[in-house]
């Protein structure tokens, strides 16, 4: 749908479509998303996204009560890789294959009312539970009260108000492109600041609902659209039970070996290994990773950058082997980029030193040991 309304050019303050293209993809796809910096909707859309992450956080921790009750899982969202590899790694699952999963049409196919009913059951659970008529925004600060509060800073949202802000933020978006202005029917917003979180419960609910039925069960990690998929036969039609029929998922085939954001997961006679999966490898072009020193970069930058890096590939790997091939590739990288042996020595040691914990499952992290694996990263840089 497109409207040719007579708005003074100082108020159209509409946000401008773009597209992202996926260089990796073949054919070439985009990703489109509306610039909405501008737009009268912005603060809205910042305002609901604290709110959904304060309703998810709430959701969460009352789901996790749940198992501990009832002794079945009804949560399968993640934030990060850390919160999927410490799943992965869990005692208390024993995983025997692998497969994995992402919505194609999830942010574009995705029913306005379909979303409206997920997140009302998620919101009326965290309302009900909270036993609290408000939720209360003072500042940065975010919390359940049955305090009536009005005023710029310090402001109260009963359920039904935050009802009236969801419908607006999907039923209120449009973007100019080509001199005409569009108004998106259907899907989550493109490119709101609260758009992954309507996406994520979206999908959290309908997981929770299936997850209630006795004897339904699932066995994923979610992020977002990403899923990984274990000990699961027939996931095809498991998933047309739990998301309906109006999205579409590509699965891949049960495996011993896949990847699933940036973790490469094989599982070997029975044993799960990760290991750091880095999909800009498989590229058909080349990738410049890292910034220049020659930037207006600072220096200290450039060492956070390594320090961190190290650290996540010290969470990731679980094979010692696997860790000193990342480091070496990352310090070579920078050792070409100009900074020095005795410089890059002397992060990866101190790195080495500060996220000892992580390197239990390597070596014992007495100060003579992480001395030699420092020196052995450095001497195999090429």
């Amino acid at each position: 749908l497109f409207y040719r309304p007579k708005i003074s050019p100082e108020n159209q303050k509409l946000p401008k479509i773009f597209a992202i293209p996926k260089l990796h993809k073949n054919p070439i796809k985009f990703r489109y998303i509306a610039g909405a910096n501008t737009s009268s909707i912005k603060p809205l859309q910042i305002l609901l996204h604290k709110i959904l992450c304060f309703i998810k956080i709430h959701f969460q921790n009352y789901c996790r009560i749940s198992q501990t009750n009832l002794n079945k899982k009804c949560y399968y969202s993640v934030d990060n890789t850390y919160s999927a590899i410490n799943i992965i790694r869990s005692p208390h699952i024993k995983i025997h294959t692998v497969a994995t999963a992402d919505f194609t049409t999830l942010f574009t196919r995705l029913p306005h009312d379909l979303i409206f009913k997920s997140l009302s059951h998620i919101i009326h659970i965290c309302y009900n539970n909270s036993k609290k008529t408000y939720i209360r925004i003072h500042n940065n600060y975010i919390n359940y009260t049955d305090q009536l509060h009005y005023n710029k800073h310090n402001i109260s949202f009963d359920s039904t108000e935050l009802y009236s802000i969801i419908k607006t933020v999907l039923n209120e978006s449009y973007v100019i492109f080509a001199g005409h202005i569009f108004k998106q029917i259907q899907g989550v917003p493109m490119g709101g600041n609260a758009s992954s979180d309507i996406a994520d419960l979206t999908l959290s609910a309908m997981e929770h609902i299936y997850s209630k039925i006795p004897r339904n069960t699932i066995n994923i990690i979610r992020y977002v659209d990403d899923i990984l998929i274990f000990n699961e036969n027939n996931f095809v039609n498991k998933a047309k039970s739990i998301y309906g029929n109006e999205l579409e998922l590509d699965i891949t085939p049960n495996s011993d070996n896949v990847n699933f954001l940036d973790i490469n997961i094989t599982i070997r006679n029975g044993i799960i290994q990760t290991n750091v999966y880095d999909k800009t490898t498989f590229f058909n072009f080349k990738v410049n990773k890292f910034a220049s020193l020659d930037s207006n970069i600072s220096d200290s930058i450039h060492k956070n950058i390594i320090s961190s890096q190290i650290a996540r590939y010290a969470y990731i790997c679980s094979n010692l082997q696997h860790f000193i091939h990342n480091c070496i590739t990352l310090s070579t990288i920078y050792y070409k980029k100009g900074i020095s042996n005795n410089t890059l020595h002397r992060i990866v040691k101190n790195t080495l030193i500060k996220n000892k914990h992580l390197l239990i499952k390597y070596i014992y992290p007495n100060a003579g040991n992480i001395k030699k694996l420092a020196l052995q990263i450095i001497d195999h840089i090429t």
